[in-house]
């Protein structure tokens, strides 16, 4: 099983932090899941990163909220999509 991080990054001055605890969180929660970072993706354009940023979302069975995500357009986009495909919110 595969769990795809997402979170506010624009506007939290310590989100390399905070998605990096909540991988090893998950990690030592659910030992048999992989996760994915979004911060890994290198692009050029905020549209090329959100592009390689879904596709991985995709690929994922469930998604976690790393912080707050009220004021991030990208984990909003991540949310509607995970809830449209099915893809579920765990919870620590």
């Amino acid at each position: 099983m595969r769990v795809y991080l997402s979170g506010s990054i624009t506007s939290s001055k310590t989100y390399k932090i905070e998605f990096a605890k909540a991988e090893q969180q998950i990690l030592e929660k659910f030992p048999w899941c992989t996760t994915f970072n979004p911060l890994s993706i290198n692009a050029e354009s905020y549209q090329e990163y959100m592009r390689a940023d879904i596709s991985e979302l995709l690929d994922c069975d469930f998604i976690y909220f790393v912080n707050d995500i009220a004021s991030s357009k990208g984990a909003f986009i991540e949310k509607m999509i995970a809830e449209t495909c099915g893809i579920k919110e765990i919870k620590l």
